[in-house]
């Protein structure tokens, strides 16, 4: 995994507009960071949430390999790689599994760590997802 810095100025997106996605936004927001959007395969029924437009991602023209995408998922790695197969480069996702936190491979670990310091609002570097 490579790693990328992050910080306020980064132009932030959210995968998933639902409950999860939208805490993460409130989360964000409170840190004085901007979403540009959010991107989910329900775009053409939701078209915007708390103010945010949603992007189907298949139809996103932005900035793929310097937009930060957070993934607000509970299965990420899937889309991780599609993600990364779409030419986006910075993506950040909390691990949700069914096994122990132990038991997961140390760049998922890695990963995970980044999403909670993104959400505590620390800004620094993060794992390329590979």
């Amino acid at each position: 995994m490579k790693t990328f810095n992050v910080s306020t100025k980064d132009t932030f997106i959210i995968y998933g507009a639902a409950h999860r996605g939208r805490d993460i936004l409130i989360r964000l927001k409170n840190q004085g960071i901007s979403v540009e959007c959010f991107l989910d395969q329900r775009a053409d029924e939701l078209v915007e949430v708390e103010g945010v437009k949603v992007v189907h991602p298949d139809n996103y023209s932005g900035d793929k390999e310097n937009n930060v995408v957070v993934l607000a998922i509970s299965d990420p790695v899937p889309v991780a790689n599609h993600f990364s197969s779409l030419g986006f480069k910075k993506l950040i996702y909390k691990v949700f599994s069914v096994f122990q936190y132990k038991n997961l491979p140390l760049e998922l670990k890695m990963m995970d760590k980044a999403f909670k310091q993104l959400m505590d609002g620390k800004m620094g570097g993060y794992r390329k997802h590979t």
